[in-house]
């Protein structure tokens, strides 16, 4: 054996073979070669899963849901390539735009998730408070008049404790006395 002979022995495919058999299958997947197509997968699952996780920091469930998307994209639109770099660069934008799709995707789906459940809470909000208007406005009108009185003075009209005083003879302290005995009474009616 000379020296510049290599050993006998097995050899290693070379890399330009490996590129070959690569490209080979990129044109075969275009033809509908559904065998193409496994080994494709095989040869490029795990650069498009490191892909997947280095462009969303996510876990590898989410990773996953990446890849297969990717996936399905290359099943549609790959077409014969002219070399390593191009497929390899082909494929990065294939595994990153399904990573931005899918990251939007999850982003939409999150904001309605929050409007919904915000809408559920306020119109459930906005039931229960009209059950207690309903249930406040009967209990005004069987008042006696002098109360009921009092009461729409002072929060359906906005008047002061002095203005009500004024208006009905009395005292400030006398009629935030009543104002707020009419009010616990309403609250423990309601709480029973």
């Amino acid at each position: 054996m000379t020296p510049t002979e290599a050993p006998p022995g097995p050899r290693r495919a070379a890399p330009a073979a490996r590129v070959a058999r690569a490209h080979e299958l990129a044109a075969r997947i275009a033809g509908g070669d559904h065998d193409a197509l496994d080994a494709f997968y095989r040869l490029w699952f795990d650069r498009c899963l490191a892909l997947a996780r280095s462009f969303t920091r996510r876990d590898e469930s989410f990773c996953l849901d990446i890849v297969h998307d990717a996936m399905l994209r290359v099943v549609r639109s790959i077409r014969a390539m002219s070399s390593d770099a191009q497929l390899e660069r082909w494929m990065t934008r294939v595994v990153c735009s399904a990573a931005i799709d899918r990251l939007r995707r999850e982003a939409r789906r999150a904001r309605r998730d929050r409007a919904r459940a915000h809408g559920d809470a306020a119109r459930d909000m906005g039931n229960d408070l009209a059950d207690d208007v309903a249930w406040l406005r009967a209990r005004i009108e069987e008042m006696p008049g002098d109360d009921r009185a009092l009461l729409l003075q002072r929060f359906a009209r906005g008047h002061t404790l002095r203005a009500i005083a004024e208006s009905t003879g009395t005292t400030e302290a006398a009629v935030h006395g009543r104002i707020r005995r009419l009010l616990e009474r309403l609250r423990k009616e309601r709480d029973q």
